[in-house]
């Protein structure tokens, strides 16, 4: 058998490269090499734009230990401050690299090749692909045009679709959408009468006030997310936890990765939570920017729906370069006074 010989002048390629799974094919996603983002204030990705107070930057940081860098993590510090937080016990507590890790550990535990996950539209993107990863169906109930969501048709289409899964974000993003708390509970409800796991991502609480994070004690079809990305302004550390019925929290750790969360996130993480004050103060510098943005958008004319998260989503229509310079230089954004928007 002759070997061909590779162009690069490297070792002989011995056949070729097996292929992926046939589903994956066409799969593609972005990079996360960011290039030179520190030169603009990035509002893509609903990251906290300003970068921590140096005062609090360092003080957290003197709250490491050497040894956090060269053992493995110990979580029990975290799991103990959020127990205190949220009055839950610790086998209803699951901790992740954001609740972005942690939905998709709820999708690897609970879907099946040919369930269903249903979710409003436009929602996170994230859902369409992980129903795609795990060989599923992804079903979309559309918003309508006033970016509300149709309960009853919502709640019709999980006894029609008979999903496996129903995903609600709450607030919802790129929409800024917010059920109100009877309203999810139906949602809940209705999953529960379906044999469908709903998960309730409030990764946006709270800058979004209503949550069911006490409600998991009694409902056992659900499972709410938290991130510390968007309220702690961590985005960079990935830092979540998940609350539920103590079966579903099982099925969390079972396909968890191990060492998933690091030393550093954790610890920081027990620092934000030992300093609520941090989380107040950042959701009224949110606010404030949002409040000066809404003034220079309705100054052009444009349309701003209420949104309940770190963003503020706004319907522009065609403006001239110099009208739009005139109105964003009214409303400057400091650091010290970040304002956290998505246009569309």
């Amino acid at each position: 058998m002759t070997v061909p010989k590779r162009e690069d002048g490297g070792a002989p390629r011995m056949g070729a490269a097996p292929r992926p799974r046939d589903h994956l094919a066409g799969l593609s996603r972005d990079s996360d090499c960011l290039g030179e983002r520190t030169r603009f204030v990035c509002l893509d990705r609903n990251e906290r734009p300003s970068a921590w107070p140096e005062a609090d930057f360092r003080a957290a940081l003197a709250t490491l230990k050497p040894t956090d860098f060269n053992h493995y993590p110990d979580l029990g510090p975290l799991y103990e401050r959020l127990v205190r937080a949220t009055g839950l016990p610790q086998a209803r507590l699951a901790v992740g690299a954001g609740s972005d890790a942690l939905i998709r550990r709820a999708l690897h535990a609970y879907l099946r090749p040919g369930d269903k996950l249903l979710s409003p539209d436009p929602s996170y993107g994230m859902y369409a692909v992980w129903a795609r990863i795990f060989e599923a169906e992804h079903v979309a109930v559309p918003y309508g045009a006033d970016l509300r969501l149709d309960l009853d048709g919502f709640i019709a289409r999980i006894e029609t679709a008979r999903p496996r899964v129903v995903a609600i974000a709450n607030a919802d993003q790129p929409t800024g959408a917010m059920l109100a708390r009877d309203s999810l509970l139906a949602i809940v409800d209705a999953c529960a009468r379906m044999g469908a796991l709903c998960l309730v991502d409030e990764a946006y609480h709270p800058f979004s006030p209503v949550t069911l994070l006490g409600d998991v004690r009694d409902r056992p079809s659900l499972l709410v997310l938290r991130s510390f990305s968007k309220s702690g302004g961590i985005a960079g550390l990935r830092v979540g936890f998940a609350a539920g019925d103590a079966e579903a929290i099982r099925a969390l750790h079972a396909v968890r990765s191990p060492g998933e969360v690091a030393s550093l996130s954790a610890a920081i993480a027990c620092y934000l939570l030992d300093r609520p004050e941090i989380f107040e103060r950042h959701r009224a510098e949110v606010e404030e920017g949002r409040a000066r943005l809404l003034a220079a958008a309705a100054s052009l004319g444009f349309e701003c729906p209420p949104c309940h998260g770190n963003f503020q989503l706004v319907r522009t229509a065609p403006l001239a370069p110099k009208a739009l310079g005139a109105a964003t230089s009214s409303a400057p954004a400091s650091a010290s006074r970040p304002s956290r928007t998505r246009s569309a």
